[in-house]
């Protein structure tokens, strides 16, 4: 019976160690699992977040896609405003350009009629009009400056020809500058004209800048004051003042070749491209205006 007793125990007991380890290992699965479901729950977390992050990228990067879209936008606007202001300004140069060398080829054909009458001959009228084109070209006078400089000096009585030479040697005493130009010619005008040397002939010379009878005192030794009492006098010749400005506007003299000088400064440079540009454009130009 005791024997028997044993065997039961020790068949219950092993069943109890059983139990005992299959609820160790349950425990352990438990564990296992809410370790499992914890880590899980980290890495959803996890992943939640870089969804968020994502998302708020993809939002700021449709906003800036937006600034982008709007910023093409408007500068697609500027380049075609500023297109369009350049084929305007282009547009414009182009007609400027037109419009300068059909007025010049207007006052051309006026020149060549007004000196038509002037001398009486159509074939001297277009050689002069031809050489004061050649000197438009290469000094800082304009076209329309030399042609009345030299108009002025033929309503004194100068010829075609030696109003042309006068205004060369008037403009190399003017250095370029048609104001003083005009000014001295209307001067020595007069006095060619008079025949006679006037103080107010001499004193608009040298409102000019050319005092002729200074350089008349340097080359001769003679005073001032002999010189002003000549004038008042009527003893100074038209000849003395002539000789005086070929002296200053030859080799050695203080306005030898000032307008080629002048002509040298921007201002000259302009003014002779100026008057080529509309020289040549005015010629091309001529058979569409006839």
């Amino acid at each position: 019976q005791s024997g028997k007793n044993t065997k039961e125990y020790e068949e219950q007991k092993k069943a109890v160690d059983d139990l005992q380890k299959q609820y160790d290992e349950s425990t352990k699965a438990q564990d296992k699992n809410k370790k499992s479901l914890s880590q899980l729950a980290v890495q959803m977390n996890n992943a939640q977040a870089d969804v968020n992050k994502t998302t708020k990228e993809i939002n700021n990067l449709g906003k800036e896609s937006e600034k982008l879209n709007d910023g093409f936008t408007v500068l697609k606007g500027t380049m075609a405003n500023l297109a369009s202001q350049a084929i305007s300004k282009v547009v414009d140069g182009f007609k400027e350009l037109v419009g300068g060398a059909v007025d010049y080829q207007k006052s051309m054909e006026y020149y060549t009629t007004s000196f038509t009458v002037m001398t009486g001959s159509a074939e001297k009228a277009s050689e002069t009009v031809q050489k004061l084109a050649d000197i438009g070209a290469t000094t800082p006078f304009d076209m329309p400056q030399l042609a009345d400089a030299t108009s002025l000096l033929m309503n004194f009585g100068f010829s075609a020809d030696d109003a042309v030479d006068s205004m060369m040697m008037l403009g190399d005493i003017s250095q370029g500058n048609a104001d003083k130009l005009d000014t001295i010619a209307r001067a020595y005008g007069k006095m060619n004209s008079a025949q006679k040397v006037t103080l107010e002939n001499i004193n608009m010379m040298i409102d000019a800048g050319f005092n002729p009878l200074q350089e008349i005192s340097e080359k001769t030794g003679e005073s001032m004051e002999s010189l002003y009492d000549r004038i008042s006098k009527g003893k100074v010749s038209v000849d003395e003042i002539t000789e005086s400005m070929k002296r200053s506007t030859s080799e050695g003299g203080k306005y030898f070749q000032s307008m080629d000088a002048q002509s040298q400064t921007l201002d000259g440079r302009l003014s002779t491209l100026s008057d080529t540009v509309n020289s040549k454009l005015g010629e091309a130009l001529q058979p569409i205006l006839q």
